[in-house]
């Protein structure tokens, strides 16, 4: 038997890696010249450098086990610390009431304060009505917490309004407990913070894997470990067509570095955006389909890479930060996060991500424009200055985070109703499902696919991921 798969990301590799496993030869087509999708590691002027940090970790036995099979004596093991910068002032995060209270300006801290116990408080007695982002998050965490810090924030990195954005992505991915809860946790440190009650989709992590030499060490040790003899890669290739007859595969067109090839395969399995996917059916699904994949976007990242003559930038400890006020969003310190061969002793490995729109003025924007915007904004922020910056480079990516916007449940049902009835078919991960997932999760999701083909199990017998639920499918 053989299967096609496309993308050689976490979840492709892992299904690739599953398939061989049960004897079933995966062809991989992958669009970049390596593996690993955004979980790659890129090299920079002799540095290691990832897509923003990609630390590894997991509440699946099975999947952590595989991590650290894969990893070895690679991986390095890190306390998570994470800090937010608002008001002038950097705070851990998730928040905890007691650094709110002590740093904030007292006045704000009241009015934080207070508007979080009583939206809390009211919830005991009154449902509300949530209909978007916005609305869950001011359910959460009050007027006051939003309009200073969640809503700057989520408007910057998916460049709409919360009010525009689904409430199921709020809930998927912003950390939230009960008000006893967080009250406890603001007293208690590492591993006691666990009390078994964390956030079902966004669980709190508070220690994390992350291999010596960057992320891209787990993926590129996933497609070592496929026997090469009963593997075909093709590496910058891309899928351009899909044949359809009776709900059926029956082949697929490529076009790699040789030009278009046909690819004949059992099964399909599809990591690629599900927009993208669709797109290259033959004969076309009907206008409803279509309409529906129009409205199906991700936001795309930039991811500004500097390596700085100096041996510590940050002056707390912390892996990475999250800004409102600067052009990137999250600015980390590879090193910090675990990868401590990346960058050579005496120097540190900066990524500042950035969010964008595909074709926007960012996305176009000369390499050494951002990097100026960035190191004048690090020096502003008094991390460094900027002669400081000896090497740089920018790593892209197109389809970074799904935008769950209002329509999306709706439209994207339509789409896996329509992609179900294709027998031979399987879309699953971050792109192909349209679900913001970490990297865990997706590893579990290739499995799954592998293991519905190897299994040979009925396309409606497709297991559900159970990271949230699926409203939609």
């Amino acid at each position: 038997m053989k299967t096609a798969v496309f993308g050689a990301g976490i979840t492709g590799l892992n299904a690739a890696l599953k398939l061989n496993k049960n004897g079933i030869e995966p062809v991989i087509v992958e669009e970049k010249p390596y593996v690993g999708g955004i979980a790659a590691t890129v090299d920079i002027d002799g540095r290691k450098f990832d897509h923003g940090p990609h630390a590894y970790h997991s509440n699946i036995p099975e999947i952590l086990s595989e991590i650290k099979k894969l990893g070895g004596d690679e991986l390095m093991t890190r306390g998570k610390e994470v800090r937010i910068k608002f008001k002038g002032k950097y705070y851990r995060y998730p928040l905890e009431a007691t650094d709110v209270i002590f740093k904030l300006n007292p006045l704000l801290a009241l009015s934080a304060v207070c508007g979080y116990l009583l939206v809390n408080i009211k919830n005991i007695f009154v449902t509300p009505k949530i209909e978007s982002a916005e609305d869950w998050i001011i359910s959460k965490f009050g007027h006051t917490l939003y309009s200073i810090y969640f809503g700057p924030y989520t408007q910057k990195v998916w460049g709409v309004p919360p009010s525009q954005l689904s409430h199921l992505f709020a809930r998927h991915r912003i950390p939230h407990n009960s008000l006893t809860e967080v009250l406890k946790k603001s007293f208690l440190k590492g591993a006691r913070k666990l009390t078994g009650k964390e956030h079902k989709y966004s669980p709190l992590v508070i220690e994390f894997f992350y291999p010596k030499h960057g992320a891209g060490v787990i993926p590129e040790r996933m497609f070592q470990s496929i026997d090469a003899n009963s593997r075909t890669f093709y590496p910058n290739s891309k899928l351009v067509k899909l044949n359809i007859e009776k709900n059926r595969i029956t082949s697929a067109i490529i076009d790699t570095s040789e030009g278009q090839k046909e690819l004949k395969a059992d099964n399909y399995i599809s990591t690629i955006p599900i927009n993208d996917l669709v797109r290259t059916i033959s004969p076309e699904p009907d206008s409803e389909i279509l309409s529906a994949v129009k409205d199906i976007r991700y936001r795309s990242i930039a991811v500004v890479c500097l390596v700085i003559d100096k041996p510590k930038v940050f002056d707390f400890d912390a892996e990475w930060i999250y800004f409102t006020n600067k052009i990137f969003n999250r600015l980390s310190d590879i090193k910090n996060c675990g990868a401590v061969e990346a960058v050579e002793n005496g120097r540190t490995g900066l990524m500042a991500e950035i969010t964008c729109n595909y074709g926007d003025d960012i996305w176009n924007a000369d390499k050494n424009v951002l990097v100026d915007r960035v190191a004048e904004e690090l020096r502003q922020e008094k991390f460094i200055e900027k002669k400081d910056v000896i090497a740089s480079g920018i790593l892209k990516v197109r389809n970074g985070y799904p935008i769950y916007n209002l329509n999306y449940e709706k439209n994207i049902g339509k789409i896996l109703k329509y992609i179900k009835t294709i027998e031979n078919l399987i879309t699953t991960g971050r792109q192909g499902m349209f679900k913001y997932v970490d990297m865990d999760v997706a590893m579990e999701m290739g499995a799954l696919a592998a293991e519905h083909i190897a299994q040979k199990k009925e396309k409606n017998k497709l297991p559900d991921i159970p990271f949230e639920e699926m409203l939609y499918a």
